[in-house]
């Protein structure tokens, strides 16, 4: 089992991940959408 400080460590770590993952891809959808346009 993962102890709680453990999986808040590695929420920390994951999160700038996440968001930066998201973050690109939205930026992907947004040149696919404008390269068909």
């Amino acid at each position: 089992m993962i102890t709680e400080e453990e999986w808040d460590r590695l929420f920390d770590r994951l999160m700038p991940l996440f968001s930066v993952g998201i973050g690109g891809l939205s930026i992907a959808l947004t040149i696919m959408a404008l390269m068909r346009s």
